[in-house]
């Protein structure tokens, strides 16, 4: 009985041994999780600056400051990430009156000098132009211009709660053109580039039957108008230098745009049939002599125009193309199948240029069709983001044939409203 007592005795230390190791076994993985999570969504974090970086400054002043007169500013963000708290901001500028020895921003539930305001400091989830409002003493304000540089003058840095440090200047610097209009800068997707110039994009619509190029007028903004039927919308696209084939769209290619107040509320204008030739000479190249409206191109005689839906120039649906890639081209899809001619990008001619521009028309609400959709009346004086979403058949030359490639990419910001735009809509 005695030995029974022991080995009873033995094996209930070993059990309650084991308990306890599993215990805190258990704690030690728990902890290694949370510490794993917490850095992953450490590096989930990503903080942009927005232009324009800055606003207000001295134009508007708060006298009642900690006592004093406060320069007040306004930092623009837009948060690609995670939900993010910022606990600091540094700012340093390279020449006086601005923060030479750095100044070192906390957050403060008043104005008060070298503070920012605390109910800013959160950023939400994928929050666009998230305004951060702080307050420097009068005798600091920072420069938007160093001699006769115009960027790089101050640098802004944001420390968040989880221990990040993101860096942007201010002015934010502009990017060196990529051989589009002066100020230009190119965005490469693969063979093709869209060059970011006033003349990129214009739009008709049933109360504007000819393209104004660019948009927007003296305003300054890319503009769209509401509650029109009938909006087609007309972007310029090129080939790269180095493309080795042409490049023809297919009819899933899109054109959408967000609300940034709402950026899941979104409307799709898929391409539509190439341009009419005629149309295209007097409309387009007119005003922009780069553009050739080329037969060879996918321009033909009675293919789409701005004129809308008003019964004489309709809109022609650019029908999919059911061949395989190595056939797709306008010469099978007409001949063939009677879709009508392709979009077809053109390879570079020239060493060392590039294709020349073809103008690809977004109108339709589905694939396939030229039924034409309007922005809704309630969007009138909102700021909206676009992106552009390109399926294309190209041949890289390596060997293998072409293929269908697709990419979507953030395009660019415009105002919804005819005419000048309201406040809601300035940057």
């Amino acid at each position: 009985m005695i030995a029974g007592i022991i080995i009873l005795t033995i094996f209930l230390t070993a059990s309650v041994t084991m308990v306890i190791i599993g215990q805190q076994y258990d704690r030690f993985q728990a902890t290694v999780s949370r510490m794993q999570q917490r850095e992953t969504d450490m590096y989930s974090e990503n903080i942009l600056g927005a232009f324009p970086g800055l606003y207000n400054g001295t134009d508007r002043q708060v006298l009642n400051c900690g006592g004093g007169t406060c320069n007040n500013y306004t930092l623009v963000l837009d948060n690609l990430g995670i939900g993010t708290q910022i606990a600091r901001i540094y700012i340093n500028s390279s020449v006086a009156p601005g923060c030479v020895t750095p100044c070192v921003l906390d957050p403060a539930n008043t104005a008060t000098p070298y503070k920012f305001r605390a109910s800013d400091s959160y950023v939400n989830t994928g929050e666009y132009y998230h305004n951060i409002v702080f307050w420097l003493p009068a005798s600091i304000f920072l420069p938007s211009a160093c001699g006769g540089d115009n960027t790089g003058c101050n640098t802004i840095k944001l420390v968040t709660t989880r221990g990040r440090i993101f860096m942007f200047l201010y002015p934010l610097p502009i990017i060196s053109g990529a051989g589009g209009e002066q100020g230009g800068t190119g965005i490469y997707i693969g063979p093709l580039v869209i060059t970011f110039q006033k003349k990129l994009i214009t739009y008709t619509s049933t109360q504007r039957i000819n393209p104004e190029i660019p948009i927007g007028g003296q305003n300054g903004y890319w503009v769209i108008p509401t509650g029109t039927v009938g909006l087609v919308l007309y972007i310029k696209i090129q080939t790269d230098e180095k493309a080795v084939s042409d490049v023809y769209l297919t009819a899933q290619s899109v054109f959408e745009i967000a609300r940034y107040t709402s950026p899941s509320v979104l409307k799709f204008f898929f391409v539509i049939a190439p341009l009419d030739q005629a149309w295209c000479n007097s409309q387009f190249r007119a005003q922009d002599s780069t553009i050739n409206c080329y037969t060879q191109y996918g321009y033909r005689t009675g293919g789409s125009s701005g004129l809308g839906t008003d019964g004489t120039y309709p809109l022609k649906p650019y029908q999919p193309c059911n061949v395989p890639p190595s056939q797709y081209n306008t010469l099978t899809c007409t001949t063939q199948l009677s879709v009508g001619s392709r979009y077809t990008i053109p390879k570079p001619t020239v060493s060392g240029q590039r294709g020349d521009p073809v103008v690809v028309a977004f109108a339709a609400d589905d694939v396939g069709t030229s039924d034409p959709l309007n922005v809704p009346t309630s969007w009138n004086g909102l700021a909206v983001t676009s992106f552009l979403g390109l399926s294309f058949v190209y041949d890289n030359g390596d060997g293998t044939g072409p293929y269908v490639y697709g990419v979507t990419l953030p395009f660019i910001a415009l105002c919804v409203n005819e005419g000048n735009p309201p406040p809601s809509c300035q940057v």
